[in-house]
């Protein structure tokens, strides 16, 4: 069966190993996972996936979802092993710190991420191989869409065979690709945790005006 986790809230826990706030192993069908706060949990010294673990699960989306102040040695936010398919959809994430990067992709993982915000995230590594917010590794991929990456330690380090794409994305550095800007997002009160855009923002009407992929911009 596939269980289903609705307005959920994952907060202050610790693991010994792996998953501090949630551990998805071999699951198939995956399962949903919807309005999760993933918040303030943690792994040991040395140990992976200070907010969520996933190992060898495959078709896993993950749609609003708040995922913020979570560590990890290896992973602070999201640690992905050797699974496919793997959407991001609507996600926020704040303040997670990893000695190792915050999302790291391995083992031949796959990940979309659209209409999401990843803001001051830290990697306290600096080494060639940890050193971004996401690495992606091991013929891993990543594929970004609609999002922002502000204020953030590096965000994009691929190694090992893996590759990334962004586009009709806010980052810093800008990335190579298609209809990216660097500048600051204008949130309504991030202090606050609201991180909404104010009208005027310059992602407001900046991501792919081709919504449903048919060749047709949304201004016709």
């Amino acid at each position: 069966s596939s269980p289903t986790l609705i307005n959920l809230n994952v907060i202050n826990n610790s693991a010994d190993r792996y998953g501090g706030g949630i551990f998805i192993s071999h699951c198939s069908p995956a399962p949903s996972l919807k309005g999760l706060k993933v918040i303030n949990n943690s792994t040991t010294i040395g140990h992976s996936g200070g907010g969520i673990m996933i190992d060898e699960t495959n078709n896993l989306e993950f749609k609003n979802i708040e995922i913020i102040n979570n560590y990890a040695s290896d992973a602070g936010g999201i640690m992905c092993l050797g699974s496919q398919n793997i959407l991001l959809d609507n996600v926020l994430m704040t303040n997670n710190v990893g000695d190792a990067g915050v999302i790291n992709l391995l083992l031949n993982s796959s990940m979309q991420i659209i209409n999401s915000s990843f803001y001051t995230n830290s990697s306290l590594s600096s080494s060639t191989y940890h050193f971004g917010i996401f690495n992606i590794t091991e013929f891993s991929t990543l594929n970004v869409e609609n999002s922002i990456f502000q204020n953030n330690s590096p965000d994009f380090n691929n190694y090992g065979g893996g590759t990334y794409s962004v586009n009709y994305s806010n980052t810093n550095p800008i990335e190579s690709g298609i209809g990216n800007i660097d500048s600051a997002p204008q949130f309504a009160d991030s202090a606050n945790g609201d991180y909404t855009l104010v009208p005027g923002s310059p992602g407001v009407d900046a991501g792919n005006p081709d919504l449903n992929g048919n060749g047709i911009s949304w201004q016709n």
